[in-house]
């Protein structure tokens, strides 16, 4: 499958730029409110609300940026001026469903923030600093250079390519891939800043995740035009499986896709709430007590229901599920006015909002996966000639903890609803039971230590004996479970997990006080 464009940037533009086998840079995730969403080409009808922003530092001309890391789109803009940058004499436009950023191409040495290499003369455009793009910030578009409406502005020719590809061309014998992991936060203390670690890799992969490597490739689907290039995958047939286990029957309304039973999904770290069909959304969230689908001013149609209510889904891609932490399926919306109610994050798409994708992962989605999209692979050296991109997953959220967390958080430690039962409620259930078994053991032995004390009175002979023999198992009703009720509980995690802790945010919208 061809992304890159045939006309590649001529080896000569490449000189300074200095060889690095790999990257790995930490991004910052922060609450940002504006509803320009930031995937390319799409349609007014689909509208991102855009809390969540996750950032990596860049130099242009020697001077930072924080620019967004974005697999929906494919251009880098900057807000403001930057000093000694090249105007190209090019204007350009990058449409997003609410708005659009305009400005001059313009041209700068590029680096990349904490390694050694530069890439000379890279494109971007210069966007007037305003209230939604604010003076010293920026987007990095990460997807498929031929969505870049700078490639395209400047005729499809070298001098337009993407910050990627003039990494990738740097050295076309190895792989080229990037890697993204969108974390929560681990601060203990509600007022203080609020960042949100993450993970973005250029040619590695995270030590700790290797194993994604693995993975099902998913192959990338062919958009009917080109400029409408996302990183987007077939779901696996019914691939999804929402509340209590039931299979969600899937239909696409791509009109090219031979397989009408699978869904096309869009990866993209820039949209918050993942965009899906709405009888999908409605599978999701309308059994939930209480939820209701309205239509909000700041998040178009949503389903809203209480904050206390688990929500389950899972999506399957290549045979690999990927289940959603209850925690990243609701969040907290001022605009609903009621701290008690929540929004359900995987929103109803408008119908005909896109010909070549049927729904948008987003931020909520990518919480709970590992994700790797590889670009194509360079042939034998040889830069016009590209293997197919595909992307894989690594499931990041253990069910059973992401239950527990989620009754922690939103329940105050008590199961309030009887839809939170998945694999999770299964496990719990069981813990129950194992409890009830135990504290019968227990009154069974305060019974018979009971029947002992007796017979030690009417057998004094035996009194010593009898007490020797009864010390080491006795155990109050207050004293520890024995190991075997501890084992219940003791679910192992998969080592992508990572474990809750009691002062994190689960969720960018879980700021708890």
């Amino acid at each position: 499958m061809k992304f890159a464009p045939s006309a590649l940037l001529a080896t000569t533009c490449l000189q300074a730029l200095s060889i690095v086998q790999g990257a790995r840079f930490s991004a910052r995730g922060r609450p940002r409110r504006s509803e320009a969403s930031v995937l390319s080409k799409r349609d007014d009808a689909v509208i991102d609300l855009q809390d969540m922003a996750y950032y990596v530092n860049i130099t242009l001309s020697g001077e930072q940026y924080e620019v967004q890391i974005d697999t929906g789109s494919s251009d880098l803009w900057v807000a403001g001026t930057v000093t000694n940058a090249n105007n190209t004499g090019t204007q350009a436009t990058i449409n997003y469903a609410v708005g659009s950023d305009t400005g001059p191409i313009m041209t700068a040495d590029m680096t990349w923030d904490g390694y050694d290499f530069t890439v000379t003369d890279q494109a971007f455009i210069q966007v007037t600093p305003s209230d939604a793009s604010p003076e010293g910030l920026g987007l990095v578009g990460l997807g498929p250079s031929s969505g870049s409406v700078i490639y395209q502005s400047l005729n499809q020719s070298a001098a337009g390519e993407t910050p990627l590809n003039r990494i990738f061309l740097q050295n076309t014998s190895e792989p080229n891939f990037i890697t993204v992991s969108l974390g929560r936060s681990n601060f203990s203390d509600p007022d203080a800043p609020t960042e949100y670690p993450g993970d973005f890799t250029i040619g590695e992969v995270i030590p700790e995740y290797a194993n994604i490597t693995s993975q099902p490739q998913l192959d990338v689907t062919h958009a009917a035009d080109s400029e409408n290039q996302h990183w987007s995958v077939l779901l696996d047939a019914n691939g999804v499986t929402v509340g209590n286990g039931t299979t969600f029957q899937t239909t696409t309304t791509v009109s090219q896709a031979s397989d009408k039973s699978r869904l096309t999904f869009v990866f993209d770290s820039g949209f918050t709430l993942p965009q899906v069909p709405a009888d999908l959304a409605k599978a999701i969230y309308g059994d939930i007590p209480g939820a209701k689908l309205v239509n909000l001013s700041d998040a178009g149609e949503s389903w809203v229901m209480s904050c206390a209510e688990e929500v389950n889904v899972t999506f399957v891609f290549g045979g690999v599920s990927i289940p959603i932490h209850p925690l990243d399926a609701t969040m907290q919306d001022p605009s609903l006015g009621n701290d008690s109610q929540c929004l359900g994050t995987f929103q109803p798409i408008s119908d005909g909002a896109a010909g070549d994708y049927d729904g948008i992962l987003g931020m909520a989605f990518l919480r709970n996966a590992y994700l790797l999209v590889n670009f194509g692979d360079f042939v034998d050296g040889n830069t016009t000639a590209k293997a197919p991109g595909y992307t894989q997953l690594l499931a990041m959220t253990d069910p059973a903890t992401a239950h527990a967390e989620f009754v922690k958080v939103r329940q105050s430690g008590q199961t309030l609803s009887s839809t939170s039962t998945l694999a999770a409620g299964d496990v719990s259930a069981s813990s129950v039971g194992q409890k009830v078994k135990m504290t019968a053991k227990k009154i069974a032995m305060i019974v018979g230590i009971a029947v002992g004390v007796l017979l030690l009175v009417l057998l004094g002979c035996c009194c010593l004996c009898c007490k020797g023999r009864g010390g080491g198992r006795y155990r109050q009703l207050n004293d520890p479970a024995p190991m075997a009720a501890v084992d219940v509980h003791g679910h192992h995690a998969p080592a992508t997990y990572v474990p809750y802790n009691d002062g994190q945010y689960q969720t960018a919208w879980d700021h708890r006080s």
